[in-house]
């Protein structure tokens, strides 16, 4: 079984009652990142170090994730930070949670002079869940994740955001936000 901390339902409680009293702020985060040569880079993310490299069919030297994969990777973070809040304050038992991101481009375009810049134009997550939970509870946990996380809610406004969600093996839900642009594959 999972284990949340027992802060975790509080601060979300206390986040809860920070938005009602005052709810128009605005975020702020940063990252730094610096070249270290070639393609390989290197960042400070709040603290924490990471590192990015092309592989070796881009010109890197495969050290390190591909920039994009961080991109990938940040939708299931988010995601599954949204389902542990979630799970934390609904007191729910979670055994599992896998989450598996794709995101799609035109390949005809891309980072070389003299082609169509391009970007993903549709991602698709697919959350696997195990859980004695019931099939509405943990389909109503996911809806509130769509809604909440921060990633989602960027990349729907530039793209076709796919769910599908497994709960203990069986697909019990399927959403779309987002639109691709027309020419997104």
């Amino acid at each position: 079984m999972l284990k949340f901390a027992p802060h975790l339902k509080e601060n979300v409680e206390r986040r809860r009652q920070d938005l009602a009293a005052s709810p128009s702020r605005t975020g702020v985060m940063s990252v730094r990142t610096w070249m270290l040569g070639d393609q390989r880079s290197r960042g400070d993310l709040n603290g924490h170090q990471a590192e990015s490299d092309e592989d070796t069919t881009y010109g890197g030297s495969d050290a390190a994730p591909r920039p994009l994969a961080y991109l990938l990777a940040a939708l299931g973070f988010c995601e599954q930070t949204m389902i542990s809040r979630w799970a934390s304050d609904r007191e729910l038992q979670l055994e599992d949670v896998q989450i598996e991101t794709k995101g799609y481009w035109d390949r005809k375009g891309g980072h070389v002079e003299g082609f169509e810049p391009t970007g993903f134009g549709r991602f698709t997550v697919r959350v696997e869940v195990q859980s004695p939970e019931d099939a509405d509870t943990i389909r109503e946990m996911m809806e509130n994740v769509e809604r909440q996380c921060y990633v989602v809610n960027t990349f729907k406004r530039c793209a076709r955001v796919e769910h599908t969600l497994i709960h203990n093996g069986d697909e019990i839900m399927a959403t779309v936000v987002g639109e691709s642009p027309s020419d997104a594959p």
